[in-house]
């Protein structure tokens, strides 16, 4: 009967364990990964909108080039950083609205009207200043360049693309993933509680053992935590990441960053709780010898 006990507490442990991890990557997912303010945070501390600007100016300049649209014109078009960052804090909010199932609604776009707006505007002060005519012709094509660069401008500054990936089903299947760890944080949390209690109740004869099985659970749980993050800064691995351009290193390599310095600070004080456990078991223990002697 005592080695049935004993294999039962062992499994229980275990289940703790991996019931610890599940909830701190629970808790990661709310108030990290699909926490907009923690995104728009991280992003702003970086050299993102720094790398932006000089990306979307390089963009502009490009577009010229090709087009032969004069490129003081599309410069005028350029929306100011302040623009770009609300735009871009936008952006972010609807795509976290739309990964927590908030609304269906995921687009951010630029003002067609206005934006074409502007541009005949300058286009035409621009002719003016210099004695040339535009026709119909003229005008349908600089529109055309203009919905193109509008387009490649809303490209840029939604870090999150949601429309590309959305009709993918390995991303909905992610979506659906990270949500059930959004939604389910307070059922995971109450399940550690049901498996603490089981281990007390297993332990009930000696309640003070109770503490070293929870506390070999945190313990070995916060191992699959901080070693992972460890590893991560010594090899500099969020500073490594390169994926496309500049500034989507930027964005990635910072919010990377925040993740590995979330998972160190969550394992370090699961592994501090599970020493506390241990603290207690021994400091019980001894007090039970000590009233037999």
């Amino acid at each position: 009967m005592n080695n049935f006990k004993d294999i039962l507490k062992a499994t229980t442990s275990f289940l703790l364990m991996f019931a610890i991890v599940i909830f701190v990557a629970a808790v990661f997912v709310r108030t990290t990964f699909l926490n907009a303010g923690f995104i728009n945070e991280r992003i702003e501390s970086s050299e993102f909108y720094r790398e932006l600007m000089e990306d979307v100016r390089f963009n502009y300049q490009n577009f010229s080039m090709i087009t032969g649209v004069p490129e003081s014109v599309l410069l005028n078009l350029m929306i100011d950083e302040s623009e770009v960052k609300d735009f871009t804090r936008a952006g972010v909010q609807k795509a976290i609205a739309y990964m927590k199932y908030e609304t269906t609604e995921f687009s951010n776009k630029i003002d067609d009207a206005q934006f074409k707006e502007h541009l005949n505007s300058y286009i035409e002060e621009y002719a003016k200043s210099r004695n040339i005519e535009l026709d119909e012709s003229l005008i349908n094509q600089i529109n055309a360049v203009g919905e193109e660069l509008r387009e490649s401008t809303e490209s840029q500054l939604n870090i999150f693309n949601i429309e590309k990936v959305a009709a993918y089903p390995q991303f909905q299947r992610f979506r659906s993933f990270a949500y059930l760890l959004y939604s389910k944080t307070y059922l995971v949390f109450g399940a550690m509680v049901l498996l603490m209690g089981a281990l007390a109740y297993l332990s009930k004869k000696r309640i003070y053992n109770a503490f070293m099985w929870i506390g070999s659970s945190f313990i070995a749980g916060s191992l699959f935590l901080i070693v992972p993050s460890i590893m991560a800064l010594l090899f500099r691995i969020p500073r490594r990441i390169t994926v496309s351009d500049p500034y989507i290193n930027e964005a990635v390599r910072s919010l990377v960053a925040g993740y590995v310095n979330f998972f160190l600070a969550a394992g370090i004080i699961v592994f501090m709780f599970g020493i506390l456990c241990f603290a207690n078991y021994v400091m019980l223990r001894n007090k039970k010898k000590r009233k037999r002697i």
